[in-house]
């Protein structure tokens, strides 16, 4: 983190103000458990109030908090003559604000990454490329919404030349919202639509959401790119003529509009093989991730990395040594067969793509499967569809959720359980039942966040390791 002396970030936000004397600080912390020497962030969340937890903070070493007034003013006087005080009416835009006070003191050129699904597999790719360029500040885990944007942001400073920041969305405004804190100069839309439907409302308001990217970035001369095998490509051309007039509205995907074209696409056990064609020469490459539709992001990722700068060579090269991320369509040999960790999270049509994956696979395909969410009116009909989707592609499914009784409606041979327990006591015994008869198995694991089927694919793991 670079240092920040407290009265300049007042003087670049006048929302801000500083009460006590004047710092600078090196560290942020939003934990009052760990806050050494840090400015402390007190924020509000459903459970829980930071505001509570100052004078702990201060206990464990804090020299500044940033908090709300009324809060603030109430604390005891002991408290009060001890520290600095940045002032806000919100300690959560307090936050964004300091993030965007370290984006304005860096010279790393800054790329965005936004989308329904695949955004943290382009950040991945993106940052490996970019890597062979210079030292590449990214994204960690899945920190793209109003706390993480601005952490990673925080974590900028002179040592980097780049940065990949991954933006999340779930309701109209929240990409606007942290596209004034990155402020970058090349920002990415990987697809739009099948996620986060009940705060969008519908898939046209999910392609208004995600493009607030767009309009950030070209209101301040960037670059945006988008996907031209979207259904929304005729959309991005008439909202965004002018831009595309200018050269500034890149495109990726198959289409021979694409600045990065992807092609003859061939999958093998330890990846893809496919052809980059980059502002019209092809490049061979070879990924070292499994499903078609990462050729996809693949070539987003080549698009934004262009954008920034990076060459045709140190692309396909970056692209080479890409890996894959515990949790998402992350391939792992077990003594059974092979598991498939999408756990992480699920939207229609990452469910849809990693099916693709599982079908692709020998042996006996099993597919373990959590409720969606997020998906408003859609779900019922969705989880049907997926059920459908999974007759062709495993050769049985055990499913977990209310949602999921209507795949089960669609798939009537799949097992339903009502609790983690339940599914992996069957499916464990299932698997030894089938390892007794000398067979191999892979198992594809996926469902939204909350339902927790990472226990699933740790129970494998624990079960079955090499």
């Amino acid at each position: 983190m670079p240092e920040i002396k407290l009265s300049a970030l007042v003087q670049a936000f006048p929302e801000l103000s500083l009460v006590g004397p004047d710092l600078t600080v090196s560290s942020v912390s939003t934990d009052s458990r760990d806050c050494q020497g840090a400015l402390f962030v007190a924020l509000k969340g459903e459970k829980f109030d930071g505001h509570d937890f100052i004078e702990n903070a201060v206990h464990n070493g804090a020299v500044a908090v940033l908090g709300e007034e009324r809060r603030l003013t109430a604390l005891p006087s002991s408290i009060q003559s001890r520290l600095s005080f940045i002032v806000c009416d919100s300690s959560l835009r307090g936050l964004g604000l300091m993030g965007a006070y370290a984006r304005s003191l860096t010279h790393a050129k800054i790329g965005a990454i936004t989308g329904s699904c695949g955004k943290t597999t382009v950040k991945e790719l993106a940052a490996s490329i970019l890597a062979l360029k210079g030292r590449t500040l990214y994204t960690e885990g899945n920190f793209n919404n109003d706390v993480g944007v601005p952490k990673t942001l925080l974590r900028l400073d002179d040592s980097y030349a780049y940065a990949v920041i991954e933006q999340g969305a779930s309701h109209p405004g929240d990409i606007a919202r942290t596209a004034q804190f990155v402020r970058p100069d090349v920002a990415l839309i990987t697809n739009a639509g099948g996620a986060h439907l009940e705060g969008f409302g519908s898939e046209r308001g999910i392609y208004k959401g995600k493009s607030e990217i767009l309009e950030d970035v070209f209101s301040r001369g960037g670059i945006g790119i988008v996907p031209c095998d979207s259904p929304f490509f005729k959309d991005w051309h008439a909202d965004f003529n002018a831009e595309l007039k200018e050269g500034r509205l890149w495109f990726f995907g198959s289409r021979p509009e694409a600045r990065v074209r992807v092609s003859n696409i061939e999958t093998e056990s330890a990846g893809l093989n496919f052809t980059l064609t980059i502002e019209g020469r092809a490049y061979p490459v070879t990924l070292p991730l499994l499903g078609s539709h990462n050729a996809y992001n693949a070539a987003a990722a080549a698009c934004l990395a262009l954008a920034l700068g990076a060459t045709p060579a140190q692309i396909v090269e970056g692209l080479s040594k890409g890996t894959g991320v515990t949790g998402r369509l992350h391939v792992e040999p077990l003594t059974c067969g092979l598991l498939i960790d999408d756990a992480y999270n699920a939207s229609y049509p990452s469910v849809l793509a990693a099916l693709e994956v599982l079908k692709s696979q020998t042996g006996v395909r099993i597919f373990c499967f959590g409720d969606m969410g997020e998906l408003g009116g859609e779900a019922r009909l969705l989880h049907r569809k997926v059920g459908s989707s999974a007759a062709d592609s495993a050769d049985e499914v055990f499913l977990l959720g209310m949602l999921t009784m209507e795949t089960k409606t669609a798939l009537p041979s799949a097992f339903h359980f009502g609790d983690l327990e339940s599914l992996t006591l069957a499916l464990g015994s299932d698997i030894d039942t089938l390892m007794e008869e000398g067979k191999k198995v892979c198992v594809l694991v996926k469902g939204s966040h909350f339902m927790h089927m990472d226990a699933v694919a740790a129970f494998l793991r624990e079960r079955y390791s090499c």
